[in-house]
């Protein structure tokens, strides 16, 4: 008996068929974990300058706030 070698070639295919697609699954997981971390740390980045740009502006109001007491306390 002989092993028809285009058997042997089919089989080789699928096999190799397989790995490329175990490689494909990887690099897509791969590429969807890295981009929710870039995400999550981007989110995380963005609330953070929110924060501080709200607590200046808060600081600028009292401050603003402030001066045009002093100046009204002066002039009354």
């Amino acid at each position: 008996f002989q092993i028809r070698s285009d058997r042997l070639t089919l089989a080789n295919f699928d096999e190799r068929l397989r790995k490329l697609e175990d490689i494909r699954c990887d690099c897509e997981q791969s590429r969807t974990l890295s981009r929710d971390i870039y995400a999550t740390e981007t989110y995380k980045i963005v609330s953070e300058e929110h924060s501080i740009t709200i607590k200046v502006f808060y600081q600028y109001l009292y401050e603003e706030n402030q001066f045009c007491n002093n100046i009204s306390r002066y002039l009354s």
